[in-house]
């Protein structure tokens, strides 16, 4: 059963009284009867969350396609925000390979799995399977984060697909088990989620304590070329170069490369199988040159410039 639009609204609303009502009470710390009103709220929250949790249609069939970034260096290793009920605290672990969101309050996981960045929103991809993941996105700024209820952004994907909104998302729809394929074209899912985040409300950030944002083991980041947008490159270095140039992918995949001069003659091209590529520029003139890769399984195609001295 589909949770209805008025029920959700009217479930909305009664956790918003409740929430008001304890912030104004808690100014010299909680009662028992605020308490009990503060865990009433909540139990209004989580039974709205596993409604919507078990009527879900959407699943990607790969993750979002950039790598995983260190989410602690964006938001700092612990997080706190007033939540709809009070305020919340997560601890954020993060690795090279993935990304975890412990609310502490009650020991749950509510996220693990990899964060990519692109234009700006941050894009969290949880794995179900082998071949079956969920996404959903988060805004921070510097004093609200947007998103971080990701059950609410999957029933807004289901609905945003059944109007028909975002069809070069969708690879298939199988009404007799009720489930939306999805696959994460970029561009698409940047439209989608961009319009989801402006709509959704933001939970205030009460305190984070960031960290510096290093990338770990990158001796080279001084010298690289790198930016969200690209779906294939994930970084190009050193930038100039003298003879060897690194190219670093997003994710694994057999790209074709073509590195062009200014007139469009093409003077190198080849293959870029693996995660860390190198490509031998000691025997061409130096100059300002086009390096350019192409998706052998969806024709897609990026462009940077390279420069050799």
């Amino acid at each position: 059963m589909i949770v209805s639009t008025n029920i959700m609204k009217t479930s909305h609303i009664s956790i918003t009284i409740v929430s008001f009502l304890i912030i104004l009470l808690t100014s010299c710390g909680p009662s028992k009867e605020e308490l009990e009103a503060m865990e009433k709220c909540r139990a209004i929250e989580m039974e709205i969350e596993t409604e919507i949790r078990n009527n879900l249609k959407n699943y990607f069939d790969s993750p979002f396609p950039k790598r995983n970034i260190n989410l602690s260096n964006i938001i700092g290793d612990t997080l706190q925000v007033q939540g709809s009920c009070y305020p919340l605290t997560f601890e954020i672990i993060s690795s090279r390979e993935s990304n975890f969101i412990i609310e502490l309050e009650t020991g749950d996981t509510i996220f693990k799995g990899t964060v990519s960045m692109y234009r700006g929103i941050y894009y969290l991809t949880e794995t179900l399977n082998d071949t079956t993941y969920r996404i959903f996105a988060l805004k921070i700024t510097n004093d609200s984060i947007y998103g971080l209820k990701n059950y609410i952004q999957y029933s807004q994907i289901d609905r945003e697909i059944e109007k028909g909104n975002y069809s070069k998302l969708v690879k298939n729809i199988d009404k007799k088990e009720n489930i939306i394929r999805l696959h994460p074209n970029k561009k698409e899912l940047r439209k989608l989620f961009g319009f989801i985040i402006k709509n959704t409300e933001p939970l205030a950030i009460i305190k984070s304590n960031p960290i510096e944002n290093i990338r770990e083991n990158d001796e080279s980041n001084s010298n690289s070329r790198e930016n969200d947008e690209y779906a294939y490159f994930y970084k190009v270095y050193p930038i100039p170069t003298s003879n060897i140039v690194h190219v670093e992918l997003q994710q694994k995949s057999i790209l074709t490369y073509v590195l062009t001069d200014l007139s469009g003659k093409t003077i190198l091209q080849g293959q870029l199988n693996d995660l860390a590529n190198k490509i031998d520029l000691s025997n061409i003139n130096s100059g300002l040159y086009a390096l350019t890769v192409y998706s052998i399984t969806d024709g897609q195609k990026e462009t940077i410039n390279i420069v050799k001295i």
